[in-house]
Order: structure tokens, then C-alpha cells, then sequence
């Protein structure tokens, strides 16, 4: 089973309408969750759930993405409470939080040249499509796609503050270019 909603409101706080925080978190956070709770019953034994999140394993704060990040994050708690709790019955099912490359679809693709900049190329929905399947099979609970995505959330492991430093520097910089200010939204 793959749960693959999402909705991103690209842009500073402070520039959020009231609105925009409900609706990231009911589509980002609230959906997934109401998604596993009707399934996970319905699972076979050994079964999982795919939830796609975003932000490689939902720990990467990116600028200009903070309600985004904010339910990500949460969606990351929810999948590890939720197969603890699945263990401590003796169940087999899992939830696997998934972490895709932004794909080359009509919502990614006129961010391609910034994704770029950012050092992560799009990728075609099939290589996305694969690596869902993959995760889905080795019945893995965390799945990040992307080598410079895995390579950071490794530097933010290892040393936070050089993290915080690449972000602030190399990443920062495009998605305020893109985002700051006046904000873009993409569904």
C-alpha cells in the first residue's frame, strides 16, 4: 500500500496564511495518518504502508519549508510510534516513512533548475516508482532516495552545526532566491 499525498506551500512563515498551516498539516500529516489507521487492519500479516514524507528521513529543516518540515517530522514520529507499537503486539505489519528525490512531475518541474542548484536533480517518476517498490519489499521503515540527501542527513548526524552551515550557505541562498519573500505555492 502506498500513501503518496502531499501538498507543499513553498515560503517563509511568516508569509503563511492561517489557511495554508491547516491545510499542509491535514494533507501532510493528518491524511497519512487517517490513510494507516483505515489499512493497517485490512493489511495481511507482514504487510506495510508506504508514507511518503519528504526532507530525507523528516529531520532536514529546509528554509522556506517550515510547516512543511513541521508535519514531515511528525509524520516520521507517527511511523516510528506506530511500528513500536506494531512490535510490541507481535505484529508483522510495518509503516515505511519514504523520503523520494523530487520527481520530474508537473509540480517539481518548474523548480528543476533550483533542485539542481540545490544538488538534487529530478528524478523520473519510474526511478521513483522503483525505489518505493524496493523499500516496500526489503520492508524497510525509513527509505531516503538520493545520495546528497543521505549525505547530509549523515553531516547533520555527525556534526549538526556543519550542517546547519551547508544549508544556511549552499542550500539557503537558492530556495530564498525562489521562495523568500513573495512565496510561490505548489500542490
Amino acid at each position: 500500500m502506498v500513501c503518496a499525498t502531499g501538498v507543499d506551500v513553498r515560503k517563509g512563515l511568516d508569509a503563511h496564511t492561517d489557511q495554508e498551516v491547516e491545510l499542509e498539516l491535514a494533507v501532510d500529516l493528518a491524511g497519512p495518518i487517517h490513510v494507516a489507521r483505515a489499512f493497517l487492519p485490512r493489511l495481511r500479516p507482514g504487510g506495510v504502508i508506504a508514507l511518503f514524507g519528504g526532507f530525507g528521513d523528516g529531520t532536514l529543516a529546509l528554509p522556506y519549508y517550515s510547516v512543511d518540515v513541521a508535519a514531515r517530522a511528525g509524520l516520521a514520529g507517527f511511523c516510528s510510534a506506530v511500528n513500536r507499537e506494531l512490535a510490541a503486539e507481535g505484529r508483522a505489519e510495518l509503516l515505511c516513512y519514504v523520503g523520494p528525490a523530487p520527481a520530474d512531475t508537473a509540480a517539481e518541474r518548474p523548480f528543476a533548475d533550483l533542485w539542481r542548484r540545490a544538488g538534487s536533480a529530478l528524478a523520473p517518476p519510474e526511478k521513483v516508482a522503483d525505489f518505493v517498490l524496493a523499500a516496500l519489499l526489503a520492508r524497510k521503515t525509513k527509505a531516503v532516495m538520493g545520495a546528497s540527501t543521505r549525505l547530509l542527513l549523515l553531516l547533520q548526524a555527525l556534526a549538526p552545526p556543519l550542517a546547519d552551515l551547508v544549508i544556511a550557505r549552499r542550500i539557503g541562498p537558492h530556495l530564498r532566491h525562489a521562495f523568500g519573500a513573495s512565496g510561490r505555492a505548489s500542490d
